[in-house]
């Protein structure tokens, strides 16, 4: 008795919700795309899961998300929308990769950033992300005053990067200020070391002098490169809309670094040949303080009469007052750190 003959059974077409499957368009009729899935199985597309506008062609190779892994007709249901929407968020991905600059229109504006628009998907550019002219600058850091100023930046087109893209949570972060650091690296190439610059003063503040080169960028010079003297008040040495000269003294990254005074040589480099201990000169009181009084024996060169080199009817009886000229006797000299010991005793 012969054997019956084994069928032989053939592996099902595995696939899930969620795969993305490619295949060739095999018919497009009553609003339904039939696509041949390498000749495994046959995915259906009905017209609430593709776009009017995006049309496809008999023979065209497609790509198209799983939706439902079988239906009535042994179809398997596929969705066009929702690869639209991955390709985006995958675009999206390689554009943050890249550093691709792109173009944001802004649509609106909360305490914490700007919403944006981009490619039909809404974005966010944090406060922190904005470039140094769209910044809310506010002293007393009012939140309804940093809204205001923000709200006034709805209907602006801003260039950006992507700094983070997460299409589970539907996250889309930009930054400006990552472009405005990348055109100021790219101006700053131009510039070199030692270099020296014309600037305007557009900022003072406790620390140093904003300086505007070229309409562009911001340098720095710091107090303590204003002047080779010690610097009390600013506003002395540089005002607000001054043209000033300045030496590059250090370029990092989009920030450059200014001085003043290394335009002019530094006078202590000198001061050994024409001072020394125990000498007697005159000098010009620029300051009491509780410890002592700053005096300046010559243009750049200032020294400390410490308290307990001062006699104490002088001092206690305030008889030494700002601007006179007493004869003071050297007790001290150290160049290197710009420091002269001088005495009333």
């Amino acid at each position: 008795m012969k054997k019956k003959k084994e069928l032989i059974k053939q592996p099902k077409f595995q696939i899930k919700v969620g795969d993305i499957v490619e295949g060739e368009v095999i018919k497009i009729k009553r609003g339904e795309i039939w696509v041949d899935l390498n000749g495994l199985a046959t995915g259906v597309i009905h017209k609430n899961e593709f776009n009017e506008e995006k049309k496809v062609k008999l023979g065209e190779k497609i790509r198209a998300k799983v939706i439902e892994e079988e239906n009535e007709e042994g179809l398997i249901e596929l969705s066009l929308k929702e690869i639209s929407s991955l390709e985006i968020w995958e675009n999206l991905k390689k554009i943050k990769e890249s550093g691709e600059i792109v173009k944001v229109r802004v649509i609106d504006a909360n305490r914490g950033g700007l919403i944006v628009s981009f490619k039909n998907l809404s974005g966010f550019i944090p406060s922190s992300q904005l470039a140094s002219n769209h910044y809310p600058q506010v002293e007393d850091k009012d939140k309804e005053k940093i809204l205001s100023l923000l709200k006034g930046l709805v209907g602006q087109t801003l260039e950006v990067k992507i700094i983070d893209v997460d299409e589970t949570t539907k996250k889309l972060i930009f930054s400006e200020k990552e472009v405005e650091i990348e055109k100021k690296k790219s101006f700053l190439e131009k510039y070199k070391i030692n270099e020296i610059i014309e600037g305007e003063v557009v900022g003072i503040n406790p620390f140093g002098v904003l300086v505007k080169i070229d309409n562009q960028i911001d340098g720095f010079i710091h107090i303590s490169e204003l002047s080779w003297q010690k610097v009390d008040e600013i506003k002395n040495f540089v005002k607000i809309g001054e043209k000033i000269k300045a030496k590059i003294i250090s370029i990092d990254n989009s920030k450059i670094y200014l001085s003043i005074k290394r335009l002019t040589k530094d006078p202590w480099q000198e001061i050994e040949r024409k001072y020394q201990v125990g000498k007697k000169v005159k000098g010009k009181i620029l300051k009491i303080t509780p410890y002592g009084v700053l005096v300046e024996i010559e243009k750049g060169i200032q020294g400390l009469a410490h308290i307990s080199e001062i006699p104490q009817t002088l001092f206690k009886n305030k008889k030494i007052k700002v601007g006179e000229i007493l004869n003071f006797k050297i007790i001290s000299l150290e160049p290197e750190d710009h420091r002269l010991g001088l005495s009333l005793k």
